[in-house]
């Protein structure tokens, strides 16, 4: 195994290391944050507390993952977690990571998104997006590629459907108003994703 071949698997297990510490702070951050309100009633005499929802029952989780494997070998892993600021607004964040390698050619893409959803009924909503990845763009001049800060402005919408007591299935159609075709990681500026959500 070469020197540039070692350096470059050392190089991806810190960015997958990275990005799952990442996850772990926010997720204990969130629940460290927590907290639930209570109210009591009274019915005569008696004192009955009620329990209202707090900050952690408006929080949910999800997110894409995807992979294939063979000759091939494609990794795509984009958690996310948002906040619901009402019962139809909700806004957040996410991280993603992609591995690519494609005979001697492989290359990592990484970044982070914040966005946007308003749900108009209970399965259809609406979705804006802003995310920024770091990825491997070709350079003419040099025959070769350099990574760069892509940018990506995404519209469009979704459909939700309630597959478990707390679990969703999102189907995602997205358009990139920052497209560029020579550095974008997508291959067009219409986006599908599919994805799950607690």
């Amino acid at each position: 195994m070469n020197t540039h071949s070692k350096i470059g698997k050392v190089k991806m297990i810190k960015r997958i290391t990275f990005i799952g510490l990442m996850i772990v702070l926010l997720i204990v951050g969130l629940k460290g944050y927590s907290q639930s309100d209570s109210s009591y009633v009274e019915h005569g005499q008696n004192r009955e507390q009620i329990r209202t929802p707090g900050i952690w029952d408006r929080i949910y989780f999800g997110g894409n993952v995807g992979f294939q494997l063979g000759t091939s070998m494609f990794i795509d892993l984009s958690p996310l977690v948002g906040y619901h600021v009402t019962d139809r607004f909700s806004t957040g964040l996410g991280i993603t990571y992609r591995y690519v390698k494609v005979g001697t050619y492989q290359a990592s893409t990484y970044g982070a998104r914040v966005f946007a959803r308003y749900l108009f009924t209970s399965h259809l909503f609406a979705h804006a997006e802003y995310e920024n990845l770091n990825t491997p763009v070709y350079v003419r001049a040099t025959n070769d590629y350099q990574k760069e800060w892509v940018p990506g402005i995404f519209v469009g919408g979704g459909f939700t459907q309630q597959i478990g007591q707390r679990s969703f299935f999102n189907l995602l159609l997205l358009y990139n108003l920052a497209y560029d075709q020579a550095k974008s990681p997508y291959s067009s500026p219409l986006v599908i994703r599919l994805g799950f959500f607690f």
